[in-house]
């Protein structure tokens, strides 16, 4: 961060005060009081790991060239179809970290990613990638280009000053230099 965002930052931030009232010192819990949850927890975590090897032996067979449909009716598994999702957007029965493993497999490739919770473990295949048309005149096209220009002066700016004070043993006011730069930061000398 330049030394002008970080003032920025600096006189954006504000105080406040906690009054604590009690403090409850931490205690194991009986095994009576957690041995469901503990059980329960157990079984997840078998569950997941023989889904997820089983996912990988299906992946294999998929690659290996056995059609989805047949596979999938072998194991007694649905195949369900999600078209039209976003990078970052929610869908439906996708966790986040499978929307991702999705936006990072190609065209016609095969992948598997944990469901919403890690008792649901999900093989799929990318069938079609759509790239979006870009439009620079909306307003978020403007937006972004504006953000990303932002950001790559400070950084150059950051990286000027790092130079100089590293390589040439300089020391930089920032407060001089945002205010030099229109940041409006107060003169502090």
């Amino acid at each position: 961060m330049a030394a002008g965002a970080a003032l920025k930052h600096a006189q954006l931030r504000s105080r406040c005060t906690v009054r604590v009232a009690a403090v409850t010192p931490s205690h194991d819990r009986p095994l009576d009081e957690v041995k469901d949850e503990v059980t329960q927890r157990w079984r997840n975590d078998e569950t997941a790991s023989q889904l997820k090897t089983k996912a990988a032996d299906l992946l294999d067979k998929l690659k290996g060239g056995a059609p989805f449909d047949a596979l999938a009716t072998a194991n007694g598994l649905k195949i369900e179809t999600a078209a039209d999702f976003k990078r970052g957007g929610a869908v439906a029965g996708l966790s986040p970290k499978m929307i991702d493993a999705v936006f990072h497999t190609a065209k016609d490739g095969l992948g598997s990613g944990e469901g919403n919770d890690p008792t649901q473990w999900i093989v799929f295949k990318v069938t079609d990638v759509k790239t979006p048309n870009l439009d620079p005149n909306t307003a978020e096209a403007k937006h972004t280009a504006q953000t990303v220009q932002s950001q790559l002066s400070e950084d150059m700016i950051g990286q000027y000053i790092a130079w100089l004070e590293s390589d040439l043993g300089t020391t930089i006011n920032t407060a001089a230099l945002a205010q030099t730069m229109g940041d409006n930061a107060p003169d502090t000398n």
